[in-house]
């Protein structure tokens, strides 16, 4: 949930910012600085957007594994993205 609340297919017209749980970002095995999750601007309501930094510790490669967690939701398995 984010704050300001918006209802159901109401367009998001700003960055909202505030989730009341913790999101985590791991990324190669190392957990990730969150610099935004929240409602994505510009989208319908539900659609949320997830900024990490990628740790400086990450080895390069095409398919390094990528995980998402907030309580109780997190990412399916197997999910990647290529780092240079």
């Amino acid at each position: 949930m984010t704050s300001p609340v918006y209802g159901d297919g109401q367009l998001v017209p700003t960055a909202a910012p505030v989730i009341f749980q913790s999101v985590y970002v791991v990324i190669g095995g190392a957990e990730a600085e969150m610099t935004y999750a929240g409602a994505a601007p510009g989208t319908v309501n539900g659609i949320m957007q997830v900024n990490a930094r990628i740790p400086a510790t990450i080895n390069p490669g095409s398919a390094v594994p990528l995980f998402i967690w907030e309580y109780p939701y997190h990412s399916q398995t197997g999910i990647t993205v290529a780092v240079k």
